[in-house]
């Protein structure tokens, strides 16, 4: 059983990994609040001047961020955002309902708290610690919630416009099971096919 166990978590492990490449390679729009000049992105060069917008890929963003010299027009997913989705997912619980979720959600909020523990330890006040209890409980409660409307889903035909509402890690998680699922059932005689 271990060497199942490992084959999995290592399956896991590796479309996570996926996912997050996809995320820094994702393009978001930024703000630029210095002259920059000429940098290279994946279509070629491009002059960042103040006072602009660009979309650039997430992780070329975040550099440039980093350095203070532009800001992301998106913004964050804030503790008040949170809340509403946790709100929304726990009243539809037992319904295959779902919130419509940034595309990259997951990966979004882990690195609002990553920020929050980088301020932390700068800062080393009582009400960032709260705020990362806060995201932390929060994703917690949104992702187990809907983890379990997917597996629930896993035998019927889901909801049409469901994909549409789905991050992109819960569709390779349901594509995953799915797939997963049909072989193991096809395999045993247990569905035709």
């Amino acid at each position: 059983m271990p060497i199942l166990t490992s084959a999995a978590n290592l399956l896991a492990k590796l479309c996570l990994n996926l996912l997050k490449r996809e995320y820094e390679e994702d393009y978001v729009r930024v703000i630029v609040l210095e002259d920059i000049g000429k940098i290279f992105v994946p279509e070629g060069v491009v002059e960042l001047t103040r006072g602009t917008e660009y979309s650039l890929p997430r992780w070329i963003a975040q550099e440039l961020v980093d350095k203070g010299v532009v800001e992301l027009k998106e913004g964050e997913i804030g503790l008040e955002r949170l809340a509403k989705i946790a709100y929304n997912e726990e009243s539809t619980m037992r319904k295959p309902v779902f919130v419509k979720l940034y595309p990259y959600f997951y990966h979004l909020i882990i690195d609002e708290v990553r920020k929050l523990y980088e301020r932390l330890e700068a800062e080393k006040t009582p009400l960032i610690l709260s705020d990362v209890q806060k995201y932390e409980n929060y994703i917690s409660t949104i992702g187990k919630i809907r983890v379990r409307k997917l597996i629930n889903l896993l035998l019927v035909e889901p909801p049409e416009d469901m994909f549409t509402k789905l991050s992109e890690e819960e569709k390779i998680l349901y594509i995953m099971l799915k797939n997963i699922l049909a072989y193991w059932l096809k395999s045993l005689r247990i569905e035709k096919g």
